[in-house]
């Protein structure tokens, strides 16, 4: 999983087969410092989600003091407990889009946004929870890709999983592709 933009080297370096040197780079999966930002990420999902902390707690088998101290940025998780908090909280981005559509919406209008439409796997109904959301939004003319940046990140922070925008004044193949599979939002 991963959200946003930012990337962060997981390992300075790792040898391949034929020793070779290459880094390993992956998108920061907790934006800000990392206990705050895993806590309000938890805390987040597991809104989303529609569970409490006790239930979470119940599910990955901790107490919900843990949970609350986790989701404050008080205690860090053990790699074993971030793994299992990972599993309990899983998302398609379909159930992000279904429970958040209207908060959506108004994200894109306050970024500038005139539409906005669904497309890739979410919009195929293929899209599993290590799946992205790909939105196809069309912008007004005073806008700039700092809007379509900024709109991204939002939403990337809201729905707690990686969120691609795409403005319909692009082109190319990859456009016109998208343009087929993009369904209203």
């Amino acid at each position: 999983m991963a959200i946003g933009r930012r990337v962060i080297l997981r390992e300075p370096h790792r040898r391949i087969r034929d020793g070779r040197r290459f880094h390993v780079i992956t998108h920061q999966l907790y934006p800000g410092s990392m206990n705050r930002g895993l806590g309000e990420w938890v805390r987040n999902r597991r809104e989303l989600l529609d569970l409490s902390q006790r239930e979470l707690a119940a599910r990955v088998g901790v107490t919900q003091p843990m949970i609350s101290a986790i989701e404050a940025g008080r205690r860090a998780p053990t790699p074993q407990l971030r793994v299992a908090i990972e599993q309990a909280l899983a998302l398609q981005p379909s159930a992000a889009l279904r429970r958040r559509r209207d908060d959506i919406a108004q994200a894109v209008r306050r970024h500038g946004g005139l539409s906005v439409m669904v497309m890739g796997s979410t919009a195929l109904g293929t899209d599993g929870p290590g799946s992205d959301l790909d939105l196809l939004v069309q912008f007004g003319p005073d806008r700039d890709i700092l809007d379509l940046l900024a709109l991204e990140e939002e939403l990337s922070q809201m729905l707690t999983i990686p969120v691609d925008v795409v403005s319909t004044g692009s082109d190319g193949r990859v456009i016109e592709s998208a343009r087929l599979t993009a369904v209203p939002l």
